[in-house]
């Protein structure tokens, strides 16, 4: 990550909505905020910590613009494939019963699926 004052960025957006930057890649997240920066008019990361500190609606913004917010069933159908043809036959050769945990999504077609 080449922009200024990142790692405060990163604390203050921790603060702010529990979003863990370290989680995306660096080149990424670089991309993505300078595009949102852009957009907010301004030119750096102190500046946009405190539109972030000082206007709810930027947060919401930001946090919508960052993360996912698409569910839909079989969302990426390479993958159930994958699990169908490759995950699954091994994980049973293993042990006949699965107990399978699901990360909380939108609207719950993805682990529906």
């Amino acid at each position: 990550m080449n922009l200024p004052g990142y790692p405060v960025f990163r604390r203050t957006v921790l603060q702010l909505t529990g979003i863990d930057l370290d989680c995306y890649k660096g080149t990424q997240m670089e991309r993505r905020l300078q595009t949102i920066m852009r957009r907010a008019g301004v030119s750096d990361l102190a500046a946009y910590a405190r539109l972030l500190q000082t206007a709810p609606a930027r947060v919401k913004e930001f946090q919508d613009f960052l993360t996912i917010n698409v569910s839909e069933w079989l969302r990426n159908p390479d993958k159930f494939e994958e699990l169908k043809q490759v995950i699954l036959p091994e994980l049973l050769k293993r042990n006949p019963v699965l107990r399978i945990w699901s990360a909380g999504c939108a609207n719950g077609a993805e682990p529906y699926s």
